[in-house]
């Protein structure tokens, strides 16, 4: 009997054909005095659960074995990929959902990266043409990279970070964001604030920012987490309450973030409005 509610109608096919929910054995009302125990049932349904145990044991098994027999046939003739130094890549990182992003728009690879050195059979190091930052990766999660869209583009953006040096004021290339870290960013002549809901090799991040009730990230004002702004043209205004799915985020470059900070009351609470840490309002005094 077809009674699955469907995710997108609310309706099983079988209402959708009879017009009404069926009756179930299980929804019918019997008195327990009915169910009481019986040897022979019990004798059954305790041989049942060993004998099905032990043939899904088996079954698994037996993937395992086959796995492991077609394993070779099916690599035979398959070569793994060779890079030297000085090849063009992209970079492999599983793609996550962050609140309120398009999906469509959360790219798993990032790139183009240039091979530094060869460090083992499978292990390169490599450094992104645009941020100058370093990775040691395994083989397996890179491919080349797609051909330029003008001869020698991929040369001469790398040659620009060849010598890249850490800037005095913002955050280091080398510096590996975590998780929930927090994070000040300058951007367009000002500063805010933004939690990293996910972190990528190129040093970049998703952010899901926080402001003061205001919206000018007034320093002696408490803080809240934005939401996008429904009313809002091009969504370019926020709210400070909303849909937990409709959180105001962005993809921030590492060359916009100045540094990190622990926000202890922020990390005991998420959900109420607080101040920011004495250290950093700092940052949110005229330019």
């Amino acid at each position: 009997m077809r009674n699955t509610t469907h995710l997108r109608s609310r309706y099983s096919p079988w209402q959708m054909v009879f017009g009404r929910v069926p009756r179930m054995p299980s929804n019918l009302r019997m008195e327990q005095s009915k169910f009481r125990k019986h040897p022979r049932a019990e004798k059954y349904i305790n041989g049942l659960n060993q004998t099905l145990g032990s043939i899904w044991r088996e079954v698994d098994m037996a993937g395992v074995l086959a796995s492991q027999e077609s394993f070779g046939a099916l690599n035979a003739g398959r070569k793994p990929a060779k890079y030297k130094v000085g090849d063009y890549v992209y970079h492999y990182q599983p793609k996550t959902d962050p609140d309120g992003a398009p999906t469509k728009m959360l790219i798993p690879w990032v790139g183009p990266w240039r091979i530094e050195q060869v460090v083992r059979a499978k292990d390169v190091k490599m450094r992104h043409i645009d941020t100058g930052v370093e990775e040691e990766v395994h083989t397996s999660t890179i491919i080349p990279a797609p051909e330029e869209e003008e001869p020698g583009d991929y040369n001469d953006r790398y040659g620009l970070v060849r010598h890249l040096e850490d800037v005095p004021d913002r955050l280091p290339r080398a510096h590996q964001l975590q998780m929930k870290d927090f994070v000040v960013v300058r951007s367009e002549g000002r500063y805010s604030v933004g939690r990293v809901q996910e972190a990528y090799s190129d040093g970049s991040a998703h952010l899901l920012w926080w402001n003061s009730r205001d919206g000018k990230c007034t320093p002696t004002q408490k803080w809240y987490r934005a939401y996008q702004d429904r009313d809002a043209e091009l969504g370019e205004k926020f709210v400070m309450k909303g849909d937990p799915k409709k959180r105001l985020w962005d993809l921030v470059s590492r060359a916009n973030m100045v540094q990190t900070f622990k926000w202890p009351s922020r990390e005991r609470q998420d959900t109420t409005p607080v101040m920011l840490p004495q250290a950093i309002r700092k940052f949110f005094g005229s330019l």
